[in-house]
């Protein structure tokens, strides 16, 4: 009777089809997020000074480098797919590890990508300004003295941004390559339209 061949665990990796520029344009797309297109304004407006909004986002950019360098180290230390689930399932168990895996899927990055998608939106309001026209409004009646009554404007914004999640996800799910090279072309438009927004508020410029 012969011996039975030795059972090999494969192990799970990911597709490696991302070039370095596809590497990068993600890491960058994700640091410049659509907030440093949507926050500024508003972070000027409640903090009353410039110099309270540049010390924000020096602190930030900080916290990030320190963020930036613990996930390298990491990488390094766990070279497995999985990303924060696989750092958490070895530093604390597979419990943690599963529920931050939960909780990433239905939580996280859908709130992430709805984010992304809504200031997609906003921006593409100031083109066509009949995104903003309402379809329809919901009254939502209050409960007691803790939820006060809401009117819930169903624009043209909702169905634009949700089909935009649908061309994203369809981009990603046609291949690795095609998802690299949409991000490449995003994070150029990004880097480019950032020093755009950069400038002096107006009511500087009016002074």
């Amino acid at each position: 009777m012969s011996a039975s061949a030795p059972v090999v665990e494969k192990r799970l990796e990911l597709v490696r089809e991302l070039g370095p520029w596809a590497s990068a344009a993600i890491v960058v797309g994700t640091m410049i997020g659509t907030g440093i297109f949507l926050k500024p304004a508003q972070m000027a407006r409640e903090g009353h000074s410039v110099s309270v909004v540049f010390a924000a986002w020096i602190v930030g950019a900080i916290l990030s480098i320190f963020g930036a360098l613990s996930y390298a180290e990491l990488g390094a230390a766990i070279p497995e797919a999985g990303g924060e689930y696989a750092y958490l399932r070895r530093g604390f168990g597979p419990t943690w590890g599963f529920l931050f895996g939960w909780m990433h899927s239905i939580v996280g990055r859908p709130a992430s990508a709805a984010s992304i998608a809504a200031g997609g939106v906003r921006f593409l309001a100031f083109l066509l300004p009949s995104i903003g026209a309402p379809i329809f409004t919901l009254h939502l009646p209050g409960i007691a003295h803790w939820i006060k009554p809401y009117d819930f404007a169903f624009t043209w914004a909702q169905p634009v941004a949700v089909v935009w999640l649908v061309v994203t996800t369809a981009i990603n799910y046609v291949g690795v390559k095609l998802g690299g090279a949409v991000q490449v072309f995003l994070t150029f438009i990004k880097i480019f339209t950032v020093p755009t927004r950069s400038g002096p508020p107006q009511s500087m410029v009016a002074s």
